[in-house]
């Protein structure tokens, strides 16, 4: 069983478990287990599967750090789900898998995201045009994916 199983961290802010050897998938439980979490780095480990969809019910998460494993699969409803919600910081950089449209929000003059850092992954999906309405945005890295259309205008 996972070492947080059954404890009472309900009120912990931020987990910081980078650059460890951690192996396997990511927990579906962590979104209850860690209700006020706002920091997430998981970053530079051997972590594999594809991110949970209870994931996208997670409101408080600020920064996630997911670079540097092997994660699968796409991530877009859940990774916008969250950028909706609060994330400011992501980064999900070199990672096997990862393929799909990129996140994107539905109502973009309200996110607060400032870094989307997605680079070197199998992302397959036009750029999307809502980026260029995150008025906090300040970094954008989607080098070497496998990105087609045209710049949108709004950019």
């Amino acid at each position: 069983a996972p070492f947080w199983k059954g404890t009472a961290w309900t009120a912990l802010l931020a987990l910081d478990l980078g650059s460890n050897r951690l192996s396997g998938m990511l927990p579906a439980g962590l979104v209850t287990t860690f209700p006020a979490l706002e920091e997430l780095n998981l970053q530079r480990n051997d972590l594999s599967g594809s991110l949970p969809l209870e994931w996208s019910a997670w409101e408080t998460l600020e920064l996630f750090n997911m670079a540097d494993n092997y994660m699968s699969g796409v991530i877009d409803v859940v990774v916008s789900s969250m950028m909706d919600a609060s994330l400011k910081f992501l980064d999900m950089s070199r990672n096997a898998g990862l393929s799909g449209a990129l996140p994107s929000v539905a109502s973009p003059t309200h996110t607060a995201v400032k870094e989307i850092r997605l680079s070197e992954n199998w992302f397959n999906s036009t750029l999307p045009a809502s980026y260029g309405e995150y008025t906090a945005l300040r970094v954008l890295d989607l080098g070497k994916n496998r990105l087609t259309g045209e710049i949108p205008s709004s950019w």
